[in-house]
């Protein structure tokens, strides 16, 4: 029986289609509401707002691209368990940079140009691609305002707000070893929390980024590497040969998951999907059964999902809204 609520906000290239696989994983297997915001869908939160506010109608697992801690805070969900998830802040950027395909937005014609943009006196431009992605994502995604991300000051205060509002801070470069922590925070068998690497793209696809770069980069993006060292040093302080002893059970069980399921890495380039320049690797199982399709999801997996769960979290607001009226 899974106990808690849970509140999970993912920000961009931090493992977040694989943990939004064990989110609808959990929903399914625990007979709960599962909601997940997207960018075209945020008018109903106001919509259905009386609703939630009167318990009219709940969810159980709430998944956030941006914190929203107001909204979240009105929904008065008992026993919410609050996690989210911190990678390399140079990394997470290099890999949104070519995901996104930012080249147009930033005016430059690779990776390496728009590191030196970042090191020249006017530096690139500060408005957010399409409004969403751009400086730290991070920090942004939690909630930092970005008049905020030059004030040292300001950026120690929004960490201790997240230490103080988040429940479990996964590490993307410890993700096994912070599935166990979700494991236990959760108190669900192992076997709930097994993954499959989604979303991620081949390795000769990804940008060698130099020292001098990742100097540039971690100073262009000095909130993100504040918020992401702090929580990494705590992680590594709490991680105990237990947890790893765990994690490396749990490899053991992905392992056997790939093979009971026959997944292979289908190759899709990312013409296939919405972009342009890099190359993505999809688990894909050649079985299908109720076991495989649930434990198994890539990316198109995780969407139609998505789109379904949504969809009927539509009907139920309806529903009850005619009952109301």
């Amino acid at each position: 029986m899974l106990e808690n609520n849970i509140v999970f906000v993912k920000s961009y290239k931090v493992a977040g289609t694989s943990m939004t696989q064990i989110m609808l994983r959990l929903a399914w297997l625990y007979s709960r509401i599962i909601d997940m915001e997207t960018k075209s869908d945020f008018f109903r939160f106001e919509m259905y707002q009386d609703l939630l506010a009167s318990r009219q109608i709940h969810f159980d697992i709430l998944v956030q691209e941006t914190w929203n801690k107001t909204w979240v805070t009105n929904l008065e969900l008992e026993n919410a368990v609050h996690i989210t998830c911190l990678r390399d802040p140079v990394d997470a950027f290099e890999s949104l940079f070519h995901y996104v395909d930012m080249t147009q937005f930033y005016n430059v014609s690779s990776f390496s140009e728009f590191v030196l943009k970042c090191n020249s006196t006017d530096g690139p431009r500060s408005e957010r691609m399409k409004g969403l992605w751009g400086r730290n994502q991070l920090s942004y995604s939690l909630g930092l305002p970005e008049e905020h991300f030059d004030n040292i000051k300001m950026i120690e205060k929004f960490s201790k707000e997240i230490e103080e509002q988040f429940d479990l801070v996964m590490i993307t470069e410890y993700f096994e070893e912070s599935l166990i922590f979700l494991k236990n925070i959760l108190s669900v068998p192992l076997m709930h929390v097994l993954s499959t690497k989604s979303n991620a793209r081949h390795e000769n696809s990804k940008h060698i980024i130099t020292n001098k770069e990742r100097d540039i980069l971690s100073n262009w993006l000095k909130a993100d590497i504040y918020l992401y060292q702090q929580f990494r040093r705590k992680f590594e302080m709490k991680m105990k040969s237990r947890i790893k002893k765990e994690a490396k059970i749990l490899r053991k069980f992905n392992e056997l998951l790939y093979k009971s399921c026959n997944v292979y890495q289908d190759n899709l380039s990312f013409s296939k999907i919405r972009r342009k320049k890099a190359k993505l690797s999809e688990p894909l199982p050649s079985k299908s059964n109720l076991f495989c399709d649930n434990f198994v999801m890539n990316w198109f997996a995780v969407s139609i999902k998505r789109n379904r769960q949504h969809s009927e979290v539509v009907r139920l607001f309806q529903m009850k809204r005619e009952d109301i009226n």
